[in-house]
């Protein structure tokens, strides 16, 4: 089947914690995450889940979910999964745009060794306070549910095909073909790594065909939001913002948020790649942030 096995692997690797909400300190805040390797023949994905980050007031609580969706290999996702919170620690004096910005970039100086083909795209959710402030590069994706069922997004896809991303492309010397792929191979415009993409000494870090460059986000967090999700594009390849959180919406009374995202995961896997185009065949990573888990039933 090529880059797909004769079956999935459907074996999960979940995790789930709580810590209090900042929005009040006497309710919690619970998460889950999921991940499962499915058609692929490798799992190139990794996530960071830590509520307990020291933050500019010197207490540990802000909280970091993140979401690294490798491709290449998995060498680029899994430096990021160890690296960016101490990356973000060192800069913690910095406003938190600046600071994450900064962080973005060292990574990529601090990479080893690695194929100049791999990378990864990031989805960064930091709750510092009550403000959540969310850094992408590419196409994995964060969405909040707010009251009376807003779906809320945190971040927007970089595409090829985006004016302002094939404006940049064309102007460090690449081009993006018919099919939305970046020199007619990578089908996103932003990441970690993807340093073959990134060799354009007249252009500066930002501007380079690829580009690790975040764009940000930052909201606040208000008493009536219910949830945040974080997933790679393996989860948005299958559903859309909406239909993601209505699917939490409607068992996140019933359910706790680690059934909620396995069961996700167990409706949206593709029972035949081949025949859905690739849908519902890649590694799959979804966090679940529940804000309001007091009042669940």
């Amino acid at each position: 089947m090529g880059a797909y096995l004769s079956s999935p692997s459907l074996t999960k690797e979940t995790s789930s914690g709580t810590c209090p909400n900042p929005t009040n300190k006497s309710s919690i805040v619970t998460w889950s995450a999921t991940s499962m390797q499915g058609w692929r023949k490798t799992m190139e994905d990794a996530h960071i889940t830590t509520t307990s980050c020291p933050s500019t007031s010197g207490t540990n609580d802000t909280m970091v979910f993140s979401v690294f969706d490798g491709h290449g290999g998995s060498e680029v996702a899994l430096f990021c999964e160890k690296h960016f919170v101490e990356e973000l620690v060192k800069r913690k004096g910095e406003k938190l745009q600046a600071a994450k910005r900064r962080g973005t970039g060292r990574q990529e100086c601090l990479l080893p060794d690695h194929p100049v083909h791999a990378g990864c795209t990031s989805v960064v959710v930091v709750v510092n306070g009550t403000t959540i402030t969310v850094a992408n590069a590419g196409d994995s994706r964060a969405v909040m549910m707010r009251k009376d069922d807003e779906v809320f997004p945190l971040s927007y896809d970089h595409k090829p095909s985006d004016e302002i991303e094939s404006t940049r492309i064309n102007g460090a010397g690449g081009f993006v073909n018919q099919f939305g792929r970046v020199n007619g191979n990578l089908n996103l415009s932003r990441s970690i790594g993807d340093l073959k993409y990134k060799q354009n000494v007249e252009v500066a870090r930002e501007q380079q065909m690829i580009t690790a460059e975040p764009d940000l986000i930052t909201v606040e967090m208000l008493p009536d939001d219910e949830f945040i999700v974080v997933g790679c594009d393996g989860i948005w390849d299958c559903l859309t913002n909406e239909e993601c959180c209505q699917f939490v919406k409607t068992r996140i009374d019933e359910m706790t948020p680690a059934k909620i995202i396995e069961e996700c995961l167990d409706t949206i896997v593709s029972e035949d790649p081949r025949a859905t185009q690739g849908i519902g065949g890649d590694n799959m990573s979804l966090l679940l942030i529940d804000l309001r888990s007091e009042t669940r039933e």
